[in-house]
C-alpha cells in the first residue's frame, strides 16, 4: 500500500519538477537573447503533403500463396 503512494508522490513531483527544469531553460535562453541584443528571426511553419499511390497488387492473399508456404 506504500508504495503505491510513494510512487505516485515520485511521479508528480518528477512531473513538476521537469516542467520546471524546461521553464527556468526556455526563460534563460530568452533572456540570453534579449541580453545580447540579437535578433531572433522566425520562419513561416512548412506544411508538406504527399499523394499515397496505390500500387496494384496490395497484398498476397491466401487464395494465390497458403500461408504455409510463405511462413516457410
Amino acid at each position: 500500500m506504500t508504495d503505491r503512494f510513494l510512487y505516485a508522490v515520485l511521479m508528480v513531483c518528477l512531473t513538476f519538477g521537469g516542467a520546471f527544469a524546461i521553464g527556468a531553460d526556455l526563460a534563460r535562453d530568452q533572456a540570453q537573447v534579449h541580453a545580447a541584443g540579437l535578433h531572433v528571426v522566425r520562419l513561416d511553419p512548412v506544411v508538406v503533403t504527399g499523394k499515397r499511390v496505390v500500387p496494384t497488387s496490395v497484398a498476397v492473399t491466401e487464395r494465390t500463396e497458403p500461408a504455409t508456404r510463405r511462413a516457410q
